[in-house]
């Protein structure tokens, strides 16, 4: 069996109190509906002010007077008196300006300038302004067209306004330009904004400035210690300079027993020169024995040949020459005589010359030698160093920004008519 689902309408009480809330409705709209008539009804009498006080214009252009019943003025008693009688009948505030006088308006010379008749409503005119004030209910006939209705209940605040000025701090530069602005007192407005303030603020981080020192004694030209850079200039710190030197110089080498060994040049090192001297030439030196010449003389030498050089039998002759060495002297003498076994031979004979001399060898050298530059001096370095700012810091940038303007609290009327 399928169960029915119960579909809940308004209750009762729900409707009564839907009615009692339409019923206040209605209370509360019907006299503001009957405020509004007589609101159109002051609008009618504004724009009719209006025409009248355009057609006062032309009329004064044309007659060069204002449209007045009579040339008695109102006193300024009976002008305040009437200002304060709209204010009192109908809430609205009417300021009648001290300047000038005021005179009732003529209809009848404005008929040509505006297709306006009298409404009951008594128009003043300030002159010499030429300004056309309406003051109602002054007359019976006025208060017979225009009813004013009688204030039941509540009060009216004016519209009040006051200068405002603000600030707004954004820690980004995108404030409004415009501020809009309300507050629990009920005074509405938007406020202009001004030109932006910044105001920086350090949040962290330290700041050390730069230094310089000056160095001295230093071993290089690039200096980079403890934070400090820089480039030295050199300077002598101690020590001379001697620059090199030339000269001439002659040397003589060693003695030597053979020509052969004598060197051709010469190391030449003294007195800091140096260099290699060139040979002159070799000289030779007699150290001991003599020289012995040659000898010659004649001989007769007597020879006894051999068999085989000497055989009567084969051969009837000696060998025509033999060769004679005696006594240091030899050579070949010529066949003389024989008688066998003997051969006699003449002849020159020589006696080599002996030399028996001993020598010693040396030789002179000379040339240029160079002494060397001498150079004791030992450099440092000084200068000036920086070390540079260091700067860790942090910084937060606040944006203000002023407002300022004309704020309005809206009239607030809550009187009730009738």
């Amino acid at each position: 069996m399928k169960q029915i689902k119960n579909k809940k309408g308004f209750t009762l009480i729900e409707l009564i109190v839907v009615m009692t809330i339409i019923g206040i409705l209605v209370l509360l709209a019907v006299p503001k509906f009957r405020g509004y008539t007589q609101q159109a009804k002051l609008t009618g009498i504004k724009n009719n002010t209006k025409v009248l006080e355009t057609a006062s214009e032309r009329y004064y252009i044309d007659n060069q007077d204002w449209p007045r019943v009579s040339n008695i003025a109102y006193t300024a008693d009976q002008i305040g008196t009437f200002a304060q009688e709209i204010t009192d009948k109908t809430g609205q505030v009417v300021i009648l300006e001290a300047t000038g006088s005021y005179y009732d308006v003529d209809y009848t010379k404005l008929q040509t300038y505006a297709k306006k008749q009298s409404d009951n409503i008594h128009y003043i005119l300030q002159n010499p302004v030429g300004e056309v004030y309406y003051l109602k209910n002054l007359t019976k006939a006025g208060e017979d067209r225009l009813t004013t209705p009688k204030l039941v209940s509540g009060t009216y605040i004016p519209e009040q306004s006051k200068e405002i000025s603000e600030s707004r701090t954004s820690t980004s530069n995108n404030l409004l330009s415009n501020l809009p602005y309300s507050d629990a007192d009920g005074y509405l407005g938007v406020l202009n904004g001004e030109n932006v303030t910044t105001n920086t603020i350090q949040t962290g981080g330290t700041y050390t400035p730069a230094d310089t020192k000056t160095m001295t004694g230093q071993t290089s030209t690039n200096y980079n210690i403890g934070g400090y850079v820089g480039t030295l200039s050199q300077y002598l710190l101690s020590g001379s300079y001697i620059g090199p030197d030339t000269k001439a110089a002659t040397a003589s080498s060693s003695t030597y027993l053979s020509s052969g060994s004598v060197p051709s040049t010469y190391g030449y090192t003294l007195g800091g020169y140096s260099g290699t001297l060139s040979g002159t030439g070799v000289l030779s030196t007699v150290t001991g024995g003599a020289l012995l010449p040659t000898e010659t003389q004649t001989v007769y030498y007597e020879y006894r040949p051999t068999y085989a050089e000497w055989n009567p039998y084969t051969n009837p002759k000696p060998p025509a020459y033999v060769y004679y060495n005696y006594n240091g002297f030899s050579g070949y003498v010529a066949y003389l005589s024989a008688y066998y076994p003997y051969a006699g031979y003449s002849g020159t004979v020589t006696k080599p010359g002996t030399d028996t001399r001993t020598y010693s060898y040396t030789q002179n050298y000379s040339g240029s030698v160079t002494k060397p530059a001498v150079d004791t001096r030992i450099y440092a370095y000084s200068g000036t160093v920086i070390k540079s700012e260091v700067d860790t810091r942090t910084y937060k940038t606040d944006y203000t920004q002023i407002y300022s303007g004309t704020v309005i609290k809206p009239a607030i009327d809550t009187r009730v008519w009738e």
